[in-house]
């Protein structure tokens, strides 16, 4: 792992951090500023432009007047292009420092979002569990009226065969057909509900996947932020090193120091780091 030595002059690295981006976000509202300013000076230059090509519409050449306000025009738009430049540059410089600067609050929010997805699918898995159960015992309930109307069916034909009058339909038979009906449409009912559910469900891997990459991408800034508030104090004794080892040899380069760490150091952080998402 290559440890890069400090140039902030700060006591400590994240007060350097903090100290550049709040002197970009203020250089960054003056440009902003500064480019509104401009984009209104164009816009009244070329209404001003407008209204005298108005007044001499025949005219085939230009006065004084509409040559000053071409040439000002044309200054306010070389002016606008640079100053929306300066504020793209600026707005990168602050969202590279606005990571380091947002570092463990972003690690927080992280930890909420993917914990809230953990949740959210368990909350789903049960939910899809319970509407299986109701399902399951909503088809024995069909399974059982469909076996005792058929039952019913097959008595009164065959009270129908043996009697020389027409026997009415038995009440028990038009009573289990409503029963049925119901049952058939609370299972349809129970089905499209499970659907959802499943739906739902099967989106969550890649968003609990996504969010567990932030996780790790905010993780890692920390971790190197906590490291280099911890390694700014010691720039001197590393830089020591380094140049003692140049002078050796007069190899590499004297401002970089590359350190080998301990396996069983690393082995207990990697152990470490994975336990945080094993289950995912």
């Amino acid at each position: 792992m290559k440890l890069n030595p400090f140039a902030k002059k700060a006591p400590s690295y994240l007060a350097g951090v903090k100290a550049d981006y709040q002197g970009l976000q203020l250089e960054l509202s003056a440009k902003e500023s500064a480019l509104q300013a401009a984009r209104e000076d164009l816009s009244s230059y070329l209404q001003e432009l407008a209204s005298e090509e108005a007044r001499f519409p025949n005219r085939h050449f230009r006065s004084e007047t509409e040559s000053a306000l071409n040439r000002q025009a044309d200054a306010a738009r070389i002016s606008i292009g640079t100053l929306e430049y300066a504020v793209r540059d600026l707005q990168r410089e602050i969202n590279k420092l606005s990571a380091i600067v947002n570092a463990a609050e972003n690690l927080k929010e992280a930890k909420r979002t993917w914990t809230a997805l953990r949740t959210l699918r368990q909350g789903l898995q049960n939910h899809l569990l319970q509407l299986e159960e109701q399902s399951h015992k909503l088809q024995s309930r069909i399974t059982s009226l469909e076996t005792q109307q058929y039952a019913d069916i097959e008595r009164a034909g065959q009270a129908l065969i043996a009697s020389d009058a027409d026997q009415p339909v038995p009440e028990s038979v038009a009573r289990i057909d409503t029963q049925l009906r119901v049952a058939k449409t609370a299972q349809a009912q129970l089905a499209q509900q499970m659907q959802t559910v499943k739906d739902e469900l099967s989106a969550v891997p890649a968003q609990l996947k996504e969010a567990i990459q932030v996780f790790k991408h905010c993780r890692a800034t920390v971790a190197q932020v906590e490291m280099k508030e911890q390694v700014h104090s010691l720039a001197a004794i590393f830089a020591k090193a380094s140049v003692s080892a140049y002078l050796l040899h007069y190899q590499g380069m004297p401002n970089k120091l590359e350190i080998e760490l301990p396996d069983e150091v690393v082995e207990a952080i990697q152990d470490e780091l994975s336990s945080e998402i094993l289950d995912d």
